[in-house]
């Protein structure tokens, strides 16, 4: 069942279970992940892209048609929900073919947060870090055998895809702050990792694009709902804070309820010791490189063990 949202409610459902939806844009990582999301379900799915790629090769090997030229005319007329990205030029013929008919149009963004609302949701936000933390809750999340729907802002090493299908309860999202597209989720536990000034071409100044975070807290559910943060960000966005869970994370910061320390390099590879309200667990190993990934899987850690999985 969705859970509540200003949204009318069969436009909702039109969104969520379409029979065909058509993607401009079909290519890009996003995109590709959501087309194979409605595809695994048995939608029927189709779309445009401007050039053949190794995801649209994919797609088509998954038995999703793709087409390469800007063909308004030969949009399938069964289509009852079509989904771009705001990456397309707005003259795109097919796009304005698309404005101009009675089929439901949606940018990726409020297809993306429809679906969440679905299910559960643990989404990573921040300036850097979100497809490697996202990545490494999902898979956390399917060593603890959630079978947990993930979108992923990349390819990752060990699964080889950016979509991850499952049946679970909880979805697993990258929540990206370009176009306010992350205003659209509504989660129960979020990371937040770094606020860094950056899109200025969208957001102008500083403080409106810290605002943006203040918003996106403002969708967390209220009902235990969880940030996970660093210390100095959560100080930073206090007032916002109020009505959620707060769970910090560091590396050596003793403060942080999740710490990693006595990092050291070993047989290539980190270990670690990791302080949680769980307890002290030592020689904690992560294959991957850059002690940043060390703040990222602690990260994931902590958001994973609010999830209750």
């Amino acid at each position: 069942m969705l859970r509540n949202t200003s949204h009318n409610t069969f436009l909702n459902m039109s969104v969520a279970n379409p029979k065909h939806v058509y993607f401009v844009g079909i290519g890009g990582i996003g995109m590709s992940a959501l087309a194979r999301y409605y595809n695994e379900r048995g939608v029927k799915v189709s779309g445009y892209d401007l050039r053949e790629s190794e995801l649209t090769k994919t797609l088509v090997k998954e038995g999703i048609s793709v087409h390469y030229e800007d063909r308004p005319d030969d949009i399938p007329a069964d289509v009852d929900l079509a989904i771009y990205t705001p990456a397309v030029p707005k003259e795109l013929g097919e796009l304005i073919q698309l404005e101009l008919s009675p089929v439901r149009l949606v940018k990726r963004a409020e297809a993306l947060g429809l679906i969440s609302r679905r299910h559960k949701t643990l989404a990573v936000a921040g300036t850097h870090g979100k497809t490697t933390t996202s990545a490494m809750a999902a898979y956390l999340m399917r060593e603890l055998e959630t079978d947990a729907v993930a979108f992923l802002g990349g390819i990752s090493t060990n699964y080889k895809t950016n979509y991850l299908p499952g049946n679970g309860e909880w979805l697993v999202v990258e929540a990206d702050e370009y176009d306010r597209s992350f205003l659209s989720l509504e989660p129960d536990v979020a990371i937040i990792s770094f606020i860094e000034p950056d899109h200025l071409d969208i957001y102008n100044e500083k403080g409106a694009f810290e605002d943006s975070f203040r918003q996106f807290i403002g969708k967390i559910q209220s009902d235990n709902g969880v940030v996970i943060t660093k210390p100095e960000i959560a100080d930073q966005l206090a007032d916002s804070l109020t009505n959620v869970s707060v769970v910090t994370y560091g590396c050596n910061v003793p403060s942080a309820a999740w710490n990693a320390n006595n990092i050291l390099v070993v047989d290539g590879a980190f270990e670690f010791t990791l302080t949680c309200p769980q307890g002290k667990f030592e020689g904690v190993r992560l294959l991957m490189p850059g002690k940043h990934n060390i703040e990222n899987a602690v990260a994931a850690l902590a958001a994973v063990c609010a999830t209750g999985a």
